[in-house]
């Protein structure tokens, strides 16, 4: 195991400089009478690696564990019996599992279980667990998940030293990454293609729109080339907010309604604040529109849902993809889920876009189903300045 950790770390240390602060000890603490008093409390002995991370002092302050943070011995001793105290008052008399199939033996179907030993934890409170009480059809010391709002699922693994085997080899081969907002994700990986196909990969990556009209243009099939989630590679470069990659691959003979997995190019676009994708997607014809559930729903309003202005998406993005769904003909008062673009707008707190949705033709006096009009939903947010402009012009 020691060697396995020393690779994480190290592929921390590498990859994560700015926020990765391991500290890591001189030398492993020795643990195991701490391990043992543990073990007289359980009743048992843990499962070997588990024994081994634990008494070998494997865990410390920070240290990653897949989307997790390890926990120290006397942490995750504590995080035991603190829930085993909430079964004992009942707490959870009520509560069953949500992502466990009681045909599958493999975990008991129960919502927690003093077999359940904490190794690892997130900032939601959810837990990687060692198994030490498995269902029939389970393996004891078998790695599984529990969820505050769940319960257990799984198994991820057959122990801890298998999982650490994993969480190792997904850093080495790619599969664990940091994305571009700094989160561990894990990714899919791609099937090698051919010398061509591994050309155009590398020029959709790197914004070269020069090489990938070149391989375009040389052969058409390149345009069925699809990454390993499925997508057309002009996703990828709206991703990217590679916008003339993006047009070579339209002069190409890419549809600007073409779908996705998750639906026409056009949605990505607007999920990416990819401004000059979104323009150049409706100047070539693509739909102002989504579709939920089959019914037509507002698109400028789906674009500022759970939107934020940042570096990575300046409220300049989304003023200029919102004047670029007005000339395409998108309608400023198509609500989205029962909220109309301006009551977006208003939760955003943006007086920009407010203004321009009214000189656009939004109705400032509509209300959702509760009743609310857009002045309303900027005071439910605290957006002082943008609820009294609001609740002036409704006064009106």
């Amino acid at each position: 195991m020691a060697d396995h950790w020393k690779f994480v770390d190290a592929w921390f240390a590498e990859n994560d400089s700015e926020n990765y602060r391991p500290e890591l000890p001189e030398k492993r603490e020795d643990t195991s009478a701490a391990l043992a008093d543990w073990e007289r409390e359980y009743g048992e002995a843990f499962e070997d690696s588990l024994r081994a991370h634990f008494g070998g002092g494997f865990a410390h302050p920070s240290r990653s564990f897949m989307e997790y943070t390890l926990l120290e011995l006397p942490l995750a001793r504590d995080r035991w019996r603190g829930l085993n105290e909430l079964v004992e008052e009942g707490a959870f008399k009520k509560a069953k599992p949500r992502a466990l199939d009681k045909k599958d033996d493999q975990i008991r179907f129960v919502w927690w279980s003093r077999g359940f030993i904490p190794v690892a934890e997130d900032g939601g409170g959810n837990l990687i667990c060692a198994d030490m009480d498995p269902g029939p059809g389970g393996t004891l010391g078998q790695i599984i998940k529990w969820e505050k709002t769940e319960g257990p699922l799984g198994p991820l693994s057959a122990d801890l030293g298998e999982y650490l085997v994993d969480y190792r080899n997904d850093l080495e081969d790619g599969t664990l990454a940091f994305d571009e907002s700094g989160f561990l994700e894990r990714r899919k990986q791609r099937a090698k293609g051919t010398t061509t196909e591994e050309a155009l990969f590398a020029a959709v990556e790197a914004g070269d729109a020069a090489t990938v009209s070149r391989l375009l243009a040389a052969d058409k099939k390149l345009l069925d080339v699809r990454n390993q989630y499925d997508e057309p590679l002009i996703i990828p470069a709206m991703q990217k907010k590679h916008t003339d990659v993006v047009r070579a691959y339209l002069d190409a003979g890419v549809d600007a309604n073409t779908c996705g997995p998750g639906g026409r190019i056009l949605g990505y676009a607007i999920s990416a604040a990819a401004a000059g994708s979104v323009a150049l997607l409706l100047e070539r014809g693509a739909i102002p529109l989504v579709e939920k559930y089959g019914a037509p729903e507002s698109i400028i309003a789906d674009m500022l849902n759970g939107a934020t202005f940042s570096d990575h998406a300046p409220e300049a993005d989304y003023l200029s993809m919102l004047e670029s769904l007005l000339r395409a003909g998108a309608d400023p008062n198509v609500p989205w889920y029962g909220e109309t673009p301006l009551m977006k707008a208003a939760q955003f707190g943006s007086m920009t876009l407010v203004k321009r949705l009214l000189e656009a033709g939004a109705k400032v006096d509509a209300v959702d189903e509760k009743g609310k009009d857009a002045a309303a939903h900027a005071r439910s947010r605290r957006r002082k300045e943008v609820a009294a402009f609001l609740g002036g012009l409704a006064g009106r």
